[in-house]
């Protein structure tokens, strides 16, 4: 049988397309160098502009808070406020105060325990209470008992969201206060604290 000079040509030809196309697949799907931890970094680093955060270290449960006059649980995940200068939260009618945030969602937690110095004999009497029980302010009211001792609560909704409660027990006025800008998560991280909230 003879070959023609095409037809070798034309058999050479595909032999050296199927070679190049093995080769070039091989190349292709050959495992490339995995790059070390600090590679990954410096190449995260270079995109960002800035050092990749790249764990989670943001706490999980429930913590304790339990001070002299009360005690309650609270989020681990959430920043307590540490006031360096005394003297802004000084004030001799305030026995305890306790202020912490939390990024996600926003969410900010004030609680003190004031003296009643002016003789209240009711939470509703307290001059927070007088202020937001006006209609005009945009508050509902609500009554809630915790260890025995009634009181009032306040809810907001729309643009900051507030949920507050004040408390007369053993003649202290306590006054628990969350904001926010999502309410049913204002209304979340109250509920949490109210649940265990104990007074002392």
């Amino acid at each position: 049988m003879k070959f023609s000079l095409s037809r070798i040509i034309l058999i050479i030809f595909l032999i050296l397309f199927v070679a190049v196309c093995v080769v070039f697949f091989l190349i292709l799907n050959h495992s490339a160098k995995s790059l070390t931890q600090a590679e990954k970094e410096a190449a995260l680093t270079n995109i960002l502009g800035r050092q990749p955060i790249l764990t989670n270290n943001e706490a999980t449960g429930n913590t304790e808070y339990n001070g002299q006059y009360a005690s309650f649980s609270y989020p681990a995940k959430a920043v307590i406020y540490t006031y360096k200068d005394p003297n802004i939260v000084k004030n001799h009618s305030e026995l305890e105060m306790f202020s912490f945030d939390i990024n996600n969602p926003r969410l900010i937690l004030n609680f003190s325990v004031s003296s009643n110095s002016g003789n209240l004999t009711d939470a509703k009497d307290s001059s927070g209470a007088i202020f937001r029980e006006n209609k005009a302010n945009g508050y509902s009211q609500a009554e809630l008992s915790i260890g025995g001792a009634k009181g009032l609560v306040f809810a907001k909704q729309g643009g900051q969201a507030e949920k507050t409660g004040f408390w007369l027990f053993n003649n202290k006025l306590y006054t628990l206060s969350v904001t926010g800008s999502d309410y049913q998560e204002v209304v979340n991280l109250f509920d949490v604290i109210t649940s265990s909230l104990t007074f002392k």
